[in-house]
């Protein structure tokens, strides 16, 4: 989120708001560093031989990874890393380092709260820009009043 760009409220966000589009193209060397830092050493994420024999085009960008890429996402429109309450996803093809990663999500329900309310959002991951999505998911966050 830039500094210019206001931070989404109740007051601000209604069914069908977007949220700004994040576009990423990992590299094998990211895709590593997820996996160190998670202990996910399965060799598709690493040994090209391996993950062909495996009937995988080429090594795999890992759950985790797309993961955190759907969370950058929200976080990214937010503006606040502690206002995501839920994340569920699901996996529809691999995905390649080296790809680019077009995330999208827009808003699809808003229930006032107290002192602020949810928002939950249907997100998805598009490679290369492709029609149908290789990722899907939902993410409901707590956005204050105004």
């Amino acid at each position: 989120m830039s500094a210019a760009a206001a931070r989404p409220t109740l007051a601000t966000v209604i069914e069908g708001t977007a949220l700004p589009e994040l576009v990423k193209r990992p590299t094998i060397v990211q895709s590593m560093m997820v996996q160190a830092a998670t202990e996910n050493y399965h060799r598709i994420h690493w040994d090209r031989e391996f993950a062909r024999a495996d009937g995988l085009p080429d090594v795999i960008l890992s759950t985790s990874f797309l993961a955190n890429c759907l969370v950058q996402l929200v976080v990214e429109w937010t503006g606040d890393p502690t206002a995501l309450r839920r994340l569920s996803y699901r996996f529809h093809r691999p995905v390649l380092p080296g790809q680019t990663l077009h995330l999208r999500g827009r808003v699809v329900s808003c229930a006032p709260g107290a002192d602020g309310g949810e928002v939950v959002c249907e997100l998805r991951l598009d490679v290369d820009d492709t029609a149908e999505p290789a990722v899907t998911g939902r993410a409901t966050v707590a956005l204050p009043r105004a």
